[in-house]
């Protein structure tokens, strides 16, 4: 009998890694340029919210810094006009509440838009699913809004996870 639990618990263990990988799992890759030795902290991947045709939305990702923690929103904006600047962000979460910003990002060409985020917005991340999302031009004011994919609604409840844990992967 115990022989039997000891192998039982040893193929669950064996089988974490590759439940912690799912292609919809977020994890947090750490890695060192070998050419200059700057280390580099990031997600596996970014989530997208946009139209169908792909035409129109934006990506999602977070800004970590080498501490582990937590540094800012990033997104990077397609169809929404040419130029921006101090773009408009409102995640709605699965729960109602709602997390509003604006881009510290300066006037750019290139769809960037940055967000910095307080305390107990980071803690509604870190423990309520997504919803949707709408990111305004404030240049243009052409705006998207964008239902998360299921896939992606945790997206940044698996980031936290893995910062508060120290969960990384080393990078090649």
């Amino acid at each position: 009998m115990k022989k039997h639990l000891i192998t039982a618990l040893a193929a669950c263990f064996a089988a974490l890694p590759l439940l912690a990988q799912q292609p919809d799992s977020v994890y947090i890759i750490r890695q060192t340029d070998e050419m200059n030795g700057k280390e580099y902290t990031y997600t596996n991947r970014a989530f997208v919210v946009a139209t169908p045709e792909r035409d129109k939305g934006f990506k999602v990702d977070v800004h970590i810094r080498n501490d582990l923690s937590f540094g800012f929103l990033t997104v990077k904006m397609v169809g929404l006009g040419a130029c921006n600047q101090h773009d408009e962000i409102i995640i709605l979460l699965a729960n109602g509440e709602k997390i509003q910003g604006r881009s510290w990002k300066g006037f750019n060409c290139e769809g960037d838009a940055y967000f910095y985020l307080s305390r107990s917005e980071i803690n509604l991340l870190r423990n309520v699913p997504l919803s949707k999302i709408r990111v305004t031009n404030m240049r243009s004011f052409e705006s998207y809004t964008g239902e998360v994919k299921e896939t992606d609604r945790r997206y940044f409840i698996q980031v936290f996870r893995c910062l508060d844990n120290g969960l990384v992967t080393k990078g090649q």
